[in-house]
């Protein structure tokens, strides 16, 4: 199981219709723990919104038996 943030809203949605139909989706996140972006794979177990005044990465997302492939990485100084 991986935890990761969305930024947007379609993102999100494609989450949420992987919850909710108990089908795998790949999208990509960020990885707070290490600050990369990466792709998840797998069936999303939860979608949870920290609203508007969450900063860029709103949605946190809890995927199961995910394959993450990194993309990039951010510095958060």
């Amino acid at each position: 199981m991986k935890r990761f943030y969305v930024r947007d809203k379609d993102s999100a949605n494609a989450c949420h219709y992987s919850r909710d139909h108990n089908f795998p989706v790949a999208v990509s996140g960020l990885d707070a723990a290490d600050g990369k972006v990466k792709i998840y794979r797998g069936v999303v177990q939860s979608v949870e919104d920290y609203g508007p005044s969450a900063r860029a990465w709103r949605w946190r997302v809890t995927i199961l038996d995910s394959k993450v492939t990194i993309i990039r990485s951010f510095s958060f100084n």
